[in-house]
């Protein structure tokens, strides 16, 4: 990558006129030597995964072997339907796609592991509840995964992604940071300065 600070990837969107995630993309392109073309559609394949693990989580079975976790996505997407969420219905279908990836996840089922397998369930329980209040096709949401992916790459080559080693409130800081970029990039329109274009 041509970038390893948020200071160098503005330099190269200004330089360049691009947003993150072109630049992301054709970085991504260079360095594993396949071509732009094929790298947003390994990512695309990607982002159908997260969208089955969401679907999977929430009607299909998905206990754990020990039996100590599985089915609390169904739960939270009920509670949601009676319309009685603290935070609001949005932010309780994130939640509740988010809990089916990491159900998923526990219960040995395929899911895609970004930043880890730990925290699976965030970018998938962003994206595709956005996807569907918002009515956005599957192309906006993998140039927000290539937005998520360059802010990923500045935060694991500065900071720490592991939960081992860091302490839970800046990894929740950290993705929190990690899934805003990209739903800015889905929510605004492209704008003339290239920063502010980050899909």
């Amino acid at each position: 990558m041509r970038f390893n600070n948020l200071q160098q990837l503005v330099r190269i969107c200004e330089e360049e006129n691009k947003s993150i995630s072109q630049v992301m993309l054709e970085d991504q392109a260079l360095e594993t030597g396949i071509s732009t073309d094929e790298v947003f559609r390994q990512m695309a394949e990607y982002y159908d995964v997260m969208k089955e693990a969401v679907s999977k989580g929430l009607t299909g079975d998905t206990k754990s072997r020990s039996g100590l976790t599985g089915g609390d996505a169904k739960k939270v997407a009920d509670y949601m339907q009676r319309g009685e969420t603290l935070l609001g219905g949005p932010a309780a279908q994130a939640m509740a796609y988010a809990l089916a990836v990491s159900e998923v996840n526990a219960s040995m089922g395929r899911i895609i592991a970004t930043p880890t397998a730990g925290s699976c369930g965030i970018i998938p329980g962003v994206f595709v509840s956005a996807q569907e209040r918002f009515g956005w096709d599957d192309e906006r949401l993998v140039h927000g995964l290539f937005s998520a992916g360059a802010i990923g790459y500045v935060i694991a080559n500065n900071a720490s992604i592991s939960g081992a080693e860091e302490d839970a409130k800046l990894r929740l800081d950290q993705l929190s940071a990690w899934r805003q970029v990209p739903w800015s990039s889905c929510r605004e329109e492209r704008r003339s300065k290239p920063f502010t274009r980050l899909a």
